[in-house]
Formats: C-alpha cells, structure tokens, sequence
C-alpha cells in the first residue's frame, strides 16, 4: 500500500513536469511519457534499485528538456531575441552565479558589458549568416568562426595572449580578425572563399604569435595553437559545404 501511494505520488509529479512542455509537444507526447515513466518506476520499485537517484535524474531531464524544448520553439519564432537576448543572457548568468560562491571569479561591471557586447553582436551576425542557407557544415562553420573570434577578443583583453593583458602588442591580433572581415567582404561569404579566409586566419594568427616571440614577449603558444585548430576546423567545414554546392547537379 505504502508503495502505491509513493508511486502515485511521483507520477503525479511527473504529470507536472509534463506541464512544463509547449502545448503542442505535451499534446502529441504526454501520455506515452507517462506510461513509459510508470513503468520504469514500477521496475525500480520492486528491485528498490537506486530509486532516488532515478527520480532525480529523470525529473532533471525532464525539466532541462521542456526548457529546451520551449527554447527550440522561441528560435523557431523569434530568433533574434533568442541570439540578442537569451543565450547571451544565460551565457553571463554562469560568471554572475560563480561570483556567489568563489572569490576566483571576480567580473566588474565593465566585464559584463564587454561580454554582454561580443556575445550580442555574434548572435546577430550568426543569425544574419544563417538566413543564406540551411546547410548544417556552412553554420557550423560560421557558429565556430564567430565563437572563435570572439573568444580570440575575450582573452586578449582578459589575460592577454603575449604576455598579460596590458600587453599592447596583443592589439596585433585585430589584424586576424581583420584578415576575416575583409576575406567575408570579399568573397561574398561563399563557402569556398571562406574557407580561404579561415586558411588566412590561421597563418595570420601564427604570424603574430611568431612576431611577438621575436620581439622577446612571453607568448601564449599552447592558446595559439588551440585557435590554429579551431580556424582549421572551420575552414574544413566551409570547405565541406562548398563541396556540397559542387556535388549538385
């Protein structure tokens, strides 16, 4: 008896749970969730098998699904508030909950600001990019190429990469970002010409890192090869989609 109350009682949490879900998704799914959740639970509750830790991560699923689920619709309707807004908002919220906990994060105002600006205006300028085509390789491709740039920024600013932050010679590295502005302009963001420029920023990056090397500054050559890679990898994907574009007839 004391079993089937406790069962009733979780799946009526979960039918709660379920309510979390845009309409349309809990109308076509609900019930099939719920039969499939009774009986889960039934099976853990006659083997007692670690049935606390099951609730908890299936109600955390749960939760995080619906939330992402709602998230997926809004992009759907709105994908400019989505990339203005939300995302970076649930980006800054990660330093903002550290600050609470660990003298280690330390954000000024400033430091929100900044960020807040980069992430913005890549959410923008990936979705302006993303409106060209639906090929998952090109927007990948962008999403990366975007991420890169502005985590190249972040950390130039934040710690520097040849040597600290006060470093004047980390402003060398807006000639890599300038490499991919002007190599977007001129090829129109065609996928094989940037591929080109994702090639031209991974060369001008190293050409920076061997300047400041020469120089005599204590360059960041570990970071440096870890944004090669992450150029590279982009302009594999362009380079996959262009190939796409070639392959039709």
């Amino acid at each position: 008896m004391l079993h089937n109350r406790s069962a009733a009682r979780y799946r009526r949490f979960y039918g709660v749970l379920l309510r979390l879900y845009p309409r349309k998704f809990y109308a076509r799914f609900s019930n099939s969730m719920e039969q499939t959740f009774a009986d889960l639970l039934r099976e853990r509750m006659e083997t007692d098998e670690r049935l606390i830790l099951f609730l908890l991560v299936v109600f955390a699923n749960t939760t995080a699904s619906a939330i992402g689920e709602h998230m997926m619709e809004l992009r759907t309707r709105k994908p400019l508030l989505v990339s203005m807004v939300i995302i970076p908002a649930l980006i800054l919220s990660v330093p903002l909950i550290a600050m609470q906990f660990s003298d280690a994060v330390d954000w000024s105002i400033e430091d929100f600001l900044v960020a807040g600006i980069l992430l913005t205006g890549g959410g923008i300028a990936y979705e302006l990019i993303g409106r060209r085509t639906a090929k998952l390789a090109y927007r990948v491709a962008a999403g990366m190429t975007l991420g890169t740039m502005i985590a190249l920024v972040w950390i130039s600013l934040a710690v520097g990469i040849i040597g600290n932050e006060n470093n004047m010679a980390n402003l060398m590295y807006v000639g890599v970002l300038a490499v991919g502005v002007l190599g977007a302009v001129l090829s129109g963001l065609q996928a094989r010409g940037m591929a080109r420029t994702l090639i031209g920023m991974a060369v001008a990056q190293c050409g920076v890192a061997g300047i400041g090397e020469l120089a005599g500054y204590e360059t960041a050559l570990l970071l440096t090869a870890f944004f090669v890679v992450l150029w590279l990898g982009s302009a594999c994907l362009y380079h996959i989609s262009s190939e796409v574009d070639l392959a039709k007839p």
